[in-house]
């Protein structure tokens, strides 16, 4: 499928797509559990995030967020405002016509990053404005998901908001001063055993990415931030190169 695909000038990921339409439960249901190629490919995109944060130094992504964040909010505004015009003009209700223009209004963040070569996305600074891009609509869309299920709910979906917004800082926090006082410590003692750098390293990522997720964000943008943390410190090489 690969081969069709370049052959046609398409991305592989086009192949990627259809071979699981061809092969899953939709299709010839050779495979039938999509929850498990699910969870397991979520673990892939964990690490992908982490690699890239690694790529990062905070100062940088700070400065990308700063210019992004206008851009980011005036795509959002445009694409869920036109797909809810079209929504309204089908004769939708007002839920509905929110929905669908709050959906139609992101990306999606591992499509985004498989479409971009290489090169541009870690060594260009196009691959990194559209990463924070992409880390911004994740949160704005995480904050949308909270206000439609408070609207449901007798809930007060502005307190959970606010809840999320004081997540990110905290998780932040957790990773830099993890980062300092643990891992750099650890890193700095038994760097010459591999095998201990390898497993502290997954163990670093996918425990950011727990935490994250605990407090309302998500898995992707705690292993970010696990990478973003260590990005300038000087075991940041070491981890890049072990290929997780």
């Amino acid at each position: 499928m690969a081969t069709i695909a370049l052959y046609l000038r398409q991305a592989m990921l086009v192949a990627y797509l259809a071979l699981g339409a061809i092969l899953g439960p939709w299709g010839l249901a050779l495979v039938t559990d999509a929850d498990l190629i699910q969870d397991i490919a979520r673990i892939g995109i964990i690490f992908l995030l982490f690699l890239l944060g690694l790529n990062l130094s905070p100062q940088k992504l700070f400065q990308l967020l700063r210019e992004t964040t206008l851009i980011t909010l005036f795509c959002t505004s445009i694409f869920g405002g036109a797909a809810s015009m079209v929504a309204w003009l089908w004769g939708l209700g007002i839920v509905d016509v929110l929905i669908i223009g709050i959906s139609a209004s992101f990306s999606s963040t591992i499509i985004g990053l498989k479409l971009l070569p290489t090169t541009v996305l870690h060594h260009r600074h196009t691959g990194e404005v559209i990463i924070s891009v992409l880390l911004l609509q994740d949160l704005i869309a995480i904050i949308s998901m909270l206000v439609i299920q408070g609207a449901g709910e007798d809930g007060l979906p502005l307190v959970d908001i606010a809840l999320l917004f004081a997540a990110l800082p905290l998780v932040g926090f957790v990773a830099w001063a993890g980062q300092k006082w643990i891992i750099l410590r650890l890193f700095l003692k038994f760097d010459r055993i591999q095998e201990y750098i390898f497993l502290i390293t997954i163990g670093w990522c996918l425990g950011i990415a727990q935490l994250a997720e605990t407090v309302g964000l998500s898995y992707e943008i705690g292993a970010f931030t696990a990478g973003v943390a260590i990005a300038s410190s000087p075991i940041a090489f070491d981890c890049a190169t072990l290929r997780l």
